[in-house]
């Protein structure tokens, strides 16, 4: 949903046959304007946001198994965020949709490997995604690392190093302000993704900063909303200078914005009637950001500006998430229902039912086929059980471990 805002309305002239007023056309213009001038900053929120979601499943594993395994990390990630990124590339390719740029072979594989905040691409939205990969690939590498050495309790300093080496890289990048130098290369937004990870750190392993934001929740709701404010260049833009310290700033005060979230400071509850709607747009979210695009691309070459207007606007989301909810039914949820078979989340499992599998394999006669592939394949099964049993034990040898991650997240 980030960039809704971004991409509505282009131009200051009603459509053609209008019939409202002229004043309401201008209250109209004004919203879409307002929206479309501050929804960029949609995609820093999605950044600090995913980097705290990514970072508490991994803390949470680590402090359950004293380990993350990090090729089940990666392969879930990829279950996530290939296929529908994939599907559009396919569309993309075969004439379907028709992307900012032409499509050429250069510009495909750029897409396909995720180096869109690099080099020139299809479409111009993907560059978020190309950051969100090489996050992946960051974390991985540190929980790689943790694995030998633990990194967790120097969490807060990595964390500043980055920041420190972000903000240096776009004080340095030299020439006129472009948003392919200057705003999408993921050395330039990385900040943002590890200052989210610092939200789960707090919130998983500092439980009393909740305290501190409960006793002083109205100093820290104006020192975000000024910080929200302070990323905006002159015209609620992010021109020249303002990217420098005002990326930091936006991203910090998304952060104290999310803190104030997760630790239940300021929560907002549906009534339950309507609950069903903001858990279906997180649900399809991915796959709305995917669309919203193309969409509008499509729209605009087939109805002009459109979206310039409320009801166009309106048409314009509609048609986004209905597809986003397709895609999701359709694509995304059938791949994730096989992901978790085949690569199921860390935590607890059914020990009776794997120990009684494993009495059944060992009790398997070994002259069913040849003796070597029958031994081969014994050797497996019993690897692959007694794996899932230390797996779903690793929180009775570690107690203390047990007793936080539970207390810490209410997963026991």
């Amino acid at each position: 949903m980030a960039g809704f805002g971004h991409f509505a309305g282009h131009r200051n002239k009603p459509c053609a046959g209008a019939a409202l007023p002229r004043a309401v056309w201008g209250i109209q213009r004004l919203v879409v304007f307002q929206i479309r001038s501050i929804g960029w900053a949609g995609v820093d929120l999605f950044f600090v946001l995913s980097g705290f979601l990514i970072a508490h499943l991994l803390f949470q594993e680590h402090s359950r198994c004293g380990r993350v395994d990090v090729v089940r990390f990666w392969t879930r990630r990829a279950f996530k965020i290939y296929p529908g990124l994939y599907l559009i590339i396919l569309l993309s390719v075969v004439g379907i949709l028709s992307p900012q740029a032409n499509v050429t072979f250069p510009r495909t594989l750029t897409e396909l490997f995720f180096l869109q905040s690099y080099l020139p691409h299809l479409w111009q939205h993907t560059w978020s995604l190309a950051v969100e990969e090489h996050f992946y690939i960051a974390m991985a590498a540190l929980f790689l690392v943790s694995n030998k050495f633990s990194l967790i309790p120097r969490w807060p300093v990595l964390v500043v190093v980055i920041i420190c080496a972000s903000l240096t890289a776009r004080i340095l990048t030299p020439g006129p302000f472009t948003y392919e130098t200057h705003l999408y290369p993921t050395h330039l937004r990385i900040d943002s993704l590890f200052i989210g990870t610092m939200v789960a750190y707090l919130y998983y392993f500092r439980r009393g900063v909740g305290e501190v934001l409960k006793a002083h929740r109205i100093k820290f709701l104006i020192i975000a909303l000024a910080l929200v404010r302070g990323g905006f260049g002159e015209g609620w833009k992010i021109r020249g200078s303002s990217r420098l310290f005002g990326l930091l700033c936006l991203a910090l005060g998304c952060a104290i914005l999310v803190s104030l979230t997760v630790f239940e400071i300021y929560t907002f509850v549906p009534p339950a009637p309507l609950e069903v709607f903001p858990i279906m747009l997180g649900q399809i979210s991915y796959a709305v950001y995917l669309w919203h695009i193309p969409v509008l691309e499509w729209l605009e070459r087939h109805f002009g500006d459109v979206v310039g207007s409320m009801p166009g606007f309106g048409i314009y989301l509609v048609v986004t998430v209905m597809l986003g909810f397709i895609t999701t039914r359709l694509l995304e949820d059938p791949l994730l229902r096989l992901r978790d078979q085949i690569f199921p989340r860390p935590g607890p499992t059914n020990i009776s039912l794997l120990l009684k599998l494993d009495r059944r394999i060992r009790s398997l006669p070994f002259h069913s086929t040849s003796v070597s592939f029958a031994f081969v394949r014994k050797l497996i099964a019993l690897g692959l059980v007694k794996t899932a049993i230390l797996n779903s034990l690793c929180l009775e040898d570690c107690p203390d471990r047990r007793h936080s991650a539970s207390r810490r997240t209410g997963y026991g």
